[in-house]
């Protein structure tokens, strides 16, 4: 009898490399449509009542921005992330909003201020009083910096089928939330539904230049919905709502395309094929996903799997 193939899972210290070496073309190609399922859990966990919440795996730190416009002026919000360059984009948005009380912030305004350098005093977080913000350098599967019943709503967008180890991190929001605290979580949906993610490794296999691995899939909780909702059932969360939502991404032409080949997993793979065969797998790509634009009229896109119950 054959052995089952052991899945490869990412490394805690491999993911903050990778997201502080993607950082920059993250915030400008895809946190702001990513922002979509994030704003979903808004709506839905309301803010109004909350005296804390927690924005675990903030990212460049746009979702902090609107959950800032929506909160109560007291309640606190608490940003976390493990990636120092994330981090960083995420103080400088909030160094600026904070700097500018009277202006209506554009997000011309907070692209521009996210390049800035920050301060080496804050490389590990900063506070912004006036704001009622704290932002903390944290692993989602630790969360060292949070007390043990602190927060009343957790936010985690697209962050929990990335960690290496997601029952943990489900563990540690059990810990840090309030008996009757809300959570609100997203994971990438189903493969089959996520042309932008899948495309370039299909076009690849196509073409003989890339074999099946034993990594673990970003999609595997989103596969068996019934599965991951067990995850949280068995840490006590009850009242547990599930649904699929699509994300549509901003590509109509071949120039929106691109951005497809800034992943730094994709932009290693491009570098170490030759020139030639580099041009033959993004010809591939383009020609595929501007087809199903043509023949479709579907836009192209991602699958999210999203979740919301009560502590």
């Amino acid at each position: 009898m054959e052995q089952a193939t052991e899945l490869i899972v990412p490394k805690t210290e491999d993911l903050k490399q990778y997201f502080n070496e993607f950082a920059a073309a993250y915030e400008k190609n895809l946190e702001k449509s990513l922002m979509q399922t994030g704003l979903s859990l808004v709506e839905l966990l309301e803010l109004s009542e909350a005296e804390t919440i927690l924005d675990a795996g903030c990212g460049s730190g746009f979702l902090g921005v609107e959950i800032l416009r929506r909160k109560p002026k007291a309640a606190k919000l608490i940003m976390t992330e493990l990636s120092d360059q994330m981090l960083a984009k995420a103080l400088n948005k909030m160094n600026f909003i904070n700097s500018h009380p009277q202006k209506l912030i554009t997000l011309d305004d907070l692209m521009n201020a996210s390049s800035a350098e920050v301060k080496a005093e804050q490389n590990l977080g900063a506070d912004f009083e006036n704001l009622g913000v704290s932002l903390r350098l944290d692993d989602n599967q630790v969360l060292r910096t949070i007390e043990d019943s602190s927060i009343d709503i957790f936010f985690s967008n697209l962050t929990l089928h990335i960690v290496p180890d997601a029952k943990q991190m489900i563990k540690q929001m059990s810990r840090v939330l309030k008996p009757g605290g809300r959570f609100g979580v997203s994971v990438w949906g189903r493969k089959e539904s996520s042309l932008f993610i899948t495309v370039f490794d299909d076009a690849a296999k196509e073409l003989g230049l890339m074999k099946e691995d034993n990594k673990r899939s970003q999609f595997y909780l989103g596969t068996n919905p019934t599965e991951t909702r067990k995850m949280f059932e068995d840490e006590g969360f009850v009242n547990i709502q599930q649904w699929s939502q699509f994300v549509p991404f901003n590509i109509r032409k071949q120039k929106d395309i691109e951005m497809l080949f800034l992943r730094p997993a994709t932009k290693k793979f491009l570098q170490g094929l030759d020139e030639p065969m580099q041009t033959k797998l993004k010809t591939a790509v383009i020609d595929k996903l501007l087809g199903v634009l043509r023949d479709d009229h579907t836009p192209i896109g991602l699958e999210c799997l999203m979740f919301v119950g009560d502590k």
